[in-house]
């Protein structure tokens, strides 16, 4: 747990100087959260994980996408106020509101996200936005996309067949995500994908952009919250990351809709009309994956730094079951984006 003294200091630096409490939030995946309690207000801190073996400084990334957003008013966004690097923390408004659930999953709420998408965008040339890194993962053209889901895959074919579950984990890999991943990467040397690194295609991306990172406030707008792999992207990645994330799926009808009203002033939709749908499949693989990090040593370590190792080993049963369900799950098949 975090070091009062720490956040004492942190406090007094944005004029706080008296008592305050601190609560853990239980429920966190990858970090720690807190509610900061003084005599003034609340507000949230988050303690980040932190690993050698993390190659991007994901406070530092959030911050400084944080402060970009603050810069441009654009006001859905968490606001940040200050943060520790050393300590690995940073302190943030406390948004008074609820987390998103399925029923508002609406047609009018995905469109409300895209506008929060277009709002960023329309802001993508100023100094502060081009000072931005990369996003996580960013991929720029085809073979990028699958060489992410193709390393994915591959360290999961890596862990040690030493628990019935890794066994099992293993063998859904060999038998299922390995053959999949053949059969799209002969679909991309087939297609002719217009897809190129021009700064027309570049976009700035939230990333991890899904309703599972949205609050729902008092005043009922979307609050968008958790910027640590956010930065430079293509939009398709972000597009697909929308419809793929399966704790809180969003419904694939709306996927014309979405892309119009979040980037169709920006680019030539008929550009991506025929290459989405395999990008889609595509990253249906990739989510199969993040399901499956506890089984990964960079992911064991990120869950028992947020949750207790007891949890963490029932919980890798319900995530390959999770894994397996959603990889068999037959979405609707995709038109062309009108």
């Amino acid at each position: 747990m975090v070091q009062n003294k720490i956040v004492q200091k942190l406090l007094f630096d944005i004029g706080e100087h008296g008592q305050f409490k601190l609560t853990e939030i239980k429920g966190g995946r990858n970090n720690r959260g807190y509610k900061v309690d003084t005599t003034m207000t609340r507000y949230f801190l988050k303690e980040y994980f932190q690993s050698d073996d993390d190659s991007r400084n994901r406070l530092l990334g959030e911050f400084d996408f944080c402060s970009f957003v603050q810069s441009r008013k654009i006001s859905e966004g968490a606001k940040v106020l200050i943060c520790d690097p050393d300590a690995g923390i940073a302190l943030f408004e406390y948004i008074d509101g609820v987390k998103c659930s399925k029923e508002d999953l609406t047609l009018s709420r995905v469109l409300e996200a895209a506008r929060f998408f277009n709002r960023l965008n329309q802001n993508k040339n100023c100094v502060e936005a081009l000072a931005l890194n990369n996003a996580s993962e960013a991929c720029f053209n085809p073979m990028a996309h699958l060489k992410c889901v193709s390393r994915r895959i591959e360290k999961l074919s890596r862990i040690p067949n030493n628990q019935d579950i890794n066994a099992e984990v293993l063998a859904f890999v060999q038998e299922k995500l390995s053959p999949s991943l053949d059969s799209i990467e002969k679909k991309f040397h087939a297609t002719m994908i217009p897809f190129s690194n021009t700064k027309e295609q570049r976009f700035l991306s939230p990333s991890d952009f899904g309703f599972h990172n949205m609050l729902i406030d008092r005043q009922n707008r979307l609050r968008f919250v958790d910027f640590e792999y956010a930065g430079w992207d293509h939009p398709v990645k972000m597009i697909c990351d929308f419809f793929c994330q399966p704790r809180l799926p969003v419904p694939i009808e709306w996927l014309g809709a979405f892309i119009e009203e979040s980037i169709g002033q920006f680019t030539k939709l008929t550009e991506l009309q025929n290459y989405i749908p395999l990008f889609y499949s595509l990253y249906r693989l990739k989510w199969c994956c993040i399901i499956l990090n506890e089984f990964l040593p960079e992911g064991k370590h990120r869950r028992s730094f947020s949750t207790n190792v007891t949890e963490m080993e029932k919980q890798k049963r319900h995530q390959l079951k999770i894994a397996e369900d959603y990889f068999s799950s037959s979405p609707i098949k995709m038109r062309k984006v009108a």
